[in-house]
């Protein structure tokens, strides 16, 4: 029997994981304005090089999560985070737009498998009680890495780097170094007898159908397309207005002093909702009541950032969309994963399909912000978008059904 133990370890390996995920996206909302002068882009192909980020999860993550169920966890993670690092490596290298676009899509694909991996492994080590606690963790990992590139590339890492090429690959040599790490140290699910008998079932699912069964078992949930509306909308308004935020500021005069500290805001934000939220969620053993309080805070907070002309009440909002909105994430998956009309063999499948809603709206609407942004000359009209689509989450949440601990004790004594 392996040591119950070394589930600490599998949550930090993937802390480290999204740690090292949120320093390679991140990183580029601060490298987007020398990118864009130094290639010669409109800001629609500048937000179109963020969302490529999460384009990869619109195409991969339908099938992501039912190739991390037939590979297996470890193998897949670490597949996927090897090839990560080279592409991250090589958008340093590029010669132009169109293979700065490519290697950043491949960036995106194997984010998927890693995060698809990920959550399954969450739910594979840790009960129930817990899983919405330890999914928030590793998700805060990935807010950390975001804070330690807000608020160091753009006075620090780019000059010493010589440019955006130079933190491209530096960030890449740190991702190669995390996927070491974790083929160094990483090891296969345990198979204890609850666990075994688990993963036999898991097995017998996935032997006999195929992978397209399985997607479109996931596809039948009204559940799931109840939250794959909700992380397309939450998300994709999130991350639209973080990655236009640095510009946003500075045409409202702000110095890059100010620009990096709001971007660390946000990731600090990030951090204490990654914990919190899903933490309480655990202690209430109710998921919905956590969604419906935050989604309108959202959209206030950018509609405040919008408004602002003081940089203390900027910083203020930009802590509050970090606070109110990374936590989905995890969430997100979280609630997945509890559905039971998905088997636990179909977690991953579940989980990439959700995913696939991240990276939609987080693909449509920072390149429908630059185009606004490149007609009207303002960023006016997509902030004022994005404050929109946040309160848009409001009815599919609503309509969610409940999967908390709570709720299952509920239904499993009626059913007794």
């Amino acid at each position: 029997m392996p040591n119950p133990r070394y589930k600490w370890i599998v949550l930090f390996l993937s802390f480290l994981l999204m740690l090292v995920l949120g320093m390679i996206d991140f990183a580029v909302p601060f490298l987007l304005d020398p990118i864009i002068k130094d290639m010669n882009l409109t800001y629609a192909q500048g937000g179109l090089l963020f969302g490529t980020l999460y384009l990869g999860f619109i195409f991969y993550g339908p099938i992501g999560g039912a190739v991390t169920e037939k590979l297996g966890v470890r193998k897949s993670i670490a597949i996927a985070t090897f090839v990560q690092s080279l592409a991250a490596i090589l958008r340093g290298y590029s010669v132009g737009f169109y293979d700065l676009f490519f290697f950043s899509l491949i960036v995106s694909i194997c984010s998927v498998m890693q995060i698809a991996g990920i959550g399954r492994a969450m739910s594979e080590w840790f009960p129930s009680e817990e899983l919405g606690t330890v999914n928030g963790v590793w998700n805060a990992g990935f807010a950390l890495g975001a804070l330690i590139v807000s608020a160091t590339t753009a006075t620090i890492v780019l000059p010493a780097m010589g440019g955006w090429r130079g933190s491209f690959i530096l960030y890449g040599v740190i991702d190669l170094a995390a996927a070491v790490v974790y083929i160094t140290f990483s090891r296969e699910k345990p198979t204890d007898y609850q666990i075994a008998k688990s993963a036999s079932a898991s097995n017998h699912v996935v032997g006999r159908t195929t992978m397209r069964r399985g997607f479109l078992q996931v596809a039948k949930s009204r559940n799931i397309w109840l939250l794959f509306a909700i992380f397309a909308l939450v998300t994709g308004a999130e991350n639209a207005a973080i990655s236009w935020m640095p510009q946003l500021l500075g045409m409202k005069g702000a110095g890059a002093v100010l620009v990096e500290l709001a971007g660390t805001m946000v990731w600090v934000g990030g951090i204490t909702g990654n914990i919190l939220f899903p933490y309480l969620s655990d202690r209430l053993g109710l998921r919905k009541p956590v969604l419906l309080g935050t989604a309108p805070l959202l959209a206030i907070s950018i509609y405040v950032l919008l408004a602002s002309s003081s940089g203390s009440v900027s910083l203020f909002a930009g802590l509050m969309l970090g606070f109110t909105s990374m936590y989905f994430f995890p969430m997100m998956i979280t609630i997945a994963s509890e559905l039971p009309e998905v088997s636990g063999g179909l977690v991953a499948s579940a989980a990439g399909f959700v995913i696939t809603a991240s990276g939609l709206g987080t693909f449509i609407l920072p390149v429908l912000g630059g185009y606004l942004r490149d007609v009207s000359g303002s960023f006016s009209m997509g902030f004022s978008l994005y404050w929109l689509v946040a309160l848009l989450a409001l009815p599919a949440i609503v309509l969610l059904s409940e999967t908390g601990s709570r709720r299952r004790k509920i239904t499993m004594g009626k059913a007794n």
